[in-house]
């Protein structure tokens, strides 16, 4: 619930980046802030995945 809560989060969060940072001016700073929360994004769906893989496995089982 929490990993869901945190994707959705930062979703929201990710749009406000791209509104307020790259139609701006162009930085370093601005790409390399992006990339950083990009990444966590999909290190956190990655692990939202693997868990729901795991869990129908599991339910498979029984």
């Amino acid at each position: 619930m929490l990993i869901l809560f945190l994707f959705f989060v930062q979703k929201r969060f990710i749009k406000e980046v791209r509104k307020k940072f790259l139609f701006q001016k162009k930085s370093i700073l601005s790409k390399s802030l992006f990339l950083i929360i990009f990444s966590g994004r999909l290190f956190l769906e990655k692990i939202y995945w693997l868990n729901l893989k795991k869990r129908s496995t599991q339910k498979a089982a029984f």
